[in-house]
Parts: structure tokens; C-alpha cells; sequence
């Protein structure tokens, strides 16, 4: 026998799948009205059971008559006397789910309605459907931003637009982070096959270690992709690794160039540098844990030089008692998934299948700033000379 509730979760998950053609009547059949069968209890259970289906069918009627429902009964005789047991309840528009659904239902098939209003009298060619799930988030101020955003780009020649990066779309409110957010939305408003922004160029940060360098040149620098510069010397050996502070802070050491890493964006960016693609001796140096593994492995996919420095068991428990538990915000560390490594050496594979390992009780991370500098200097030294 089902209850209300369950009835009521039935409703809400035939709203979710399609409130959105309902709204504009665009499904290809009916979706209301819809009956929901009860299950009513078989005499068996009646007989067994009888003052509990009493009041089950009790609350049925008592609900059904003051809800938007259509409650069908059917005749039983039970103990020798006729009685009527709901049998299923219809519910014949998505008004009358909205009312049953409750939990914003309602409010959100209105504003439904006077988004798809809009949507038809300001861009009669899109997919109103579409456009109205992909706005169902957004608040009212959000959704007048994007179809002013709409409007622009469709007056607007595409040879213009291409050209600018999201932040320079010239709309009042709009900034690059949101366009990149709701570009899709915009898009079905403008009815445009594609919406392609130029690119912010990307930059890799890194830092000259060289001694010699250091007399007379600048220490910290960048390199735009795609752009011809070169560095101020040709490194010996590149040493890539996640935290800034310990980019920066490097100790001067002879032919050395420290590279930011920029966490996973490493695996994309990095190789796409002529001079780390280039350098003989290019070393990793990222944190204990899987998505340090991760990264290494991606890295040396694409740089078949790289090897890795201070990602050994060893290391790890020699500062495994300086390891996080939670993340920056305080919640505990969960378990990384186990990807695919096959570019580890079995070293590295080792300790990270033991990170990813769902039975493994000690820490998961230990980050590359907690090992003293003095500490990764002799490392270096050490990797440089195999």
C-alpha cells in the first residue's frame, strides 16, 4: 500500500523529467493528466489487517478531497460487508502536480510561464524547452543578464565577437567567469549553432635559480603561450612543482629553472612550453597524494623526460606525521579515485595505490611545502646525478 509521501516523490520525479515541456506543451504525448496506482492491499491483507487499511484508506479519502487529485476507488467486501479501497489517484495537469509536488513547485512552474513569455516575444526562433531548464537556476536578475547577452550577440557580427574574450563582451553586469557559467543558455537564446570566444592567454609562472643569473638579472618571470619569448638562459634541468612559495623560494642552484605547476592544468600547459619540451632534465615535484600521482603521470605521458623527485615511500613516511587529514576547509579527506597510471615507475605506483586504497588508515596527503627546502635541494642534487 502506498502513502501519500510516496505519491507525492512519484509526482515530483514526473515534474523533474519534464516540467519544462510541460510548461511550453511541447512533449510529444500527453504527460497529464497521469495516474499513480496505490497498490491497495490484496483481502488477504484486509482481513489480516483491517483496522490499519481502515485508516490507510481513511487518509487516501480525506487528502483526496482536499488536494487537486481525482481518487478512484474499487468495490471490496470486507468481513461480509461492501466498502470502496482507493485504487489510484490522477492527476490531470502539471498545475495540479505543481500543487502536489509542493517544495517550490508551484513558484517555479509561474516563473516557468512568464520566462517562457519572454522567451517567445524576445526570441521567437529558440528552444524554448531548452532554455527554460538551463535558466531554471537563475534568479531573475540573472536571467534578464542573459538575455540581454542574447540580444547582443545577435545583433552583433560574429567576425566582432570572436575576437573579444568573455570579460570584453561589452554588457553592463556581465563578467568573463559568468559568460563561461551560462554561455550555453545564451547561446539557445540566440539560436547560434556555436558560441567561440577568443582565449585569455594563458601564462606559466617560474622562477631563475641560476647563481650566476641572480648577479645581474631578475629573479621571477613568465611565459605567455604561443608567444616567441625566451627565457633569460637555457636551463640545465626544469623542476616543476605545485606550491608558489617553494617555486619562489628555491634555493639558487647552477642551470635551474623552477616552473609553477598550477595543479592538473600542468598536464596541458606545461608541454605546450617550448623550453620545458625542449630541456634535457625536466623533474617533478608534487605533493604526497593522488592527485600528485595523477599529474605526474599526465606529465610524463607528454614528456617522456620527466622523472619525479621526492614521491617515494620513503619520503612519505619520513614526513607522513606532517600529513593533512582535511582539506583547507576542514573536511575530512576523502579518497582519491584510482585512475589509470600507467607512465609511473613502480616506486610511485606503490605509494599511490596505497593513498587510493579505500583500506588504508594513515594520511592521504602530505603536501610538498611541509618538506624543508634545505631537504628537497640535496634531492635534486641526487636526481641530477642519475
Amino acid at each position: 500500500m502506498k502513502n501519500i509521501e510516496a505519491i507525492r516523490d512519484s509526482v515530483r520525479r514526473r515534474l523533474e523529467t519534464g516540467w519544462h515541456l510541460d510548461v511550453t506543451g511541447s512533449a510529444e504525448d500527453a504527460r497529464w493528466p497521469h495516474t499513480f496506482g496505490l497498490q491497495p492491499p490484496s483481502s488477504a491483507d484486509v482481513a489480516t489487517h483491517y483496522a490499519q487499511v481502515q485508516d490507510w484508506a481513511h487518509r487516501w479519502h480525506e487528502w483526496a478531497a482536499a488536494s487537486p487529485v481525482g481518487l478512484a476507488t474499487e468495490p471490496r467486501r470486507i468481513r461480509g460487508i461492501p466498502e470502496t479501497l482507493p485504487k489510484s489517484v490522477t492527476v490531470d495537469s502539471v498545475d495540479a502536480a505543481a500543487t502536489v509536488a509542493a517544495a517550490g513547485w508551484p513558484r517555479r512552474i509561474a516563473t516557468a510561464r512568464q520566462r517562457a513569455a519572454v522567451i517567445g516575444e524576445e526570441f521567437p526562433d529558440a528552444d524554448v524547452p531548452t532554455a527554460l531548464r538551463l535558466a531554471a537556476p537563475l534568479s531573475d536578475v540573472d536571467f534578464g543578464l542573459a538575455c540581454d547577452a542574447a540580444a547582443w550577440f545577435r545583433r552583433t557580427d560574429r567576425a566582432e565577437w570572436e575576437q573579444l574574450t568573455p570579460r570584453q563582451v561589452p554588457i553592463e553586469g556581465l563578467h568573463g567567469k559568468w559568460l563561461n557559467t551560462h554561455k550555453p543558455l545564451v547561446r539557445v537564446l540566440a539560436s547560434l549553432n556555436k558560441l567561440t570566444l577568443a582565449k585569455r592567454p594563458t601564462r606559466v609562472h617560474f622562477t631563475y635559480a641560476d647563481p650566476k643569473h641572480l648577479q645581474t638579472g631578475r629573479a621571477h618571470d613568465s611565459f605567455t603561450l604561443d608567444d616567441v619569448a625566451e627565457p633569460a638562459y637555457e636551463p640545465e634541468v626544469v623542476l616543476i612543482c605545485e606550491n608558489k612559495d617553494t617555486v619562489v623560494l628555491f634555493p639558487p642552484t647552477p642551470g635551474l629553472i623552477v616552473v609553477e605547476g598550477e595543479g592538473k592544468a600542468a598536464m596541458r600547459l606545461l608541454p605546450q612550453v617550448p623550453w620545458i619540451r625542449e630541456a634535457s632534465e625536466v623533474i617533478y615535484w608534487g605533493d604526497l597524494d593522488a592527485d600528485g600521482y595523477f599529474i605526474l603521470n599526465g606529465l610524463k605521458e607528454k614528456l617522456p623526460q620527466v622523472r619525479s623527485m621526492l614521491m617515494d615511500r620513503a619520503t612519505y613516511e619520513r614526513f607522513e606525521r606532517f600529513g593533512s587529514w582535511t582539506d583547507a576547509k576542514g573536511v575530512p579527506l576523502k579518497v582519491g579515485r584510482r585512475e589509470p597510471v600507467k607512465d609511473l615507475n613502480d616506486h610511485e605506483r606503490s605509494v599511490y595505490e596505497s593513498l587510493t586504497d579505500p583500506a588504508w588508515t594513515r594520511t592521504r596527503k602530505v603536501e610538498q611545502e611541509r618538506i624543508p627546502l634545505a631537504f628537497a635541494t640535496a634531492a635534486l642534487a641526487r636526481a641530477r646525478m642519475h
